[in-house]
């Protein structure tokens, strides 16, 4: 199956989840007219921005930070006025039994710088999920 069309897949059914369990859920949200869509914005008065990152068996390295790095510049700019928490949420669906180490995936991260320009940057906490493994953390250090 096409990349897209299996992430697309995902996207949906994770939206209906968090729909279902949290509401108050929003697809391809526009924070500011130029820089993207964000995947999914949870909007309360504590509201939280999500880009959701899928690792499959024929795209190994869509997790690491270099693979990210629009996904991760696009998120480190939603001002706080539109979102208190910003997620960079990485399904690792590759199959590997062993997971990716905390270690080496912020390590990739820590490469990534945010982009320059006259806007305030916000931190962004990058969230693994494997079966047997998750964890998270925040970027930039």
């Amino acid at each position: 199956m096409d990349y897209r069309k299996k992430e697309g897949i995902i996207h949906h059914i994770l939206f209906g989840e968090l729909e279902a369990t949290f509401g108050h859920m929003e697809r391809e949200y526009q924070a500011k007219k130029g820089w993207g869509r964000v995947d999914f914005r949870y909007g309360t008065p504590n509201p939280r921005v999500i880009e959701l990152v899928v690792r499959d068996p024929q795209h190994r390295n869509q997790h690491y930070g270099t693979q990210n790095w629009s996904e991760l510049n696009k998120l480190c700019r939603v001002p706080y006025s539109k979102a208190r928490v910003r997620i960079l949420l990485v399904l690792d669906t590759s199959g590997d039994l062993n997971p990716v180490s905390k270690r080496t995936l912020r390590r990739s991260y820590d490469h990534v710088h945010p982009s320059r320009g006259r806007f305030e940057k916000y931190p962004v906490s990058v969230i693994y999920v494997h079966p047997k493994r998750q964890y998270r953390f925040m970027w930039p250090r």
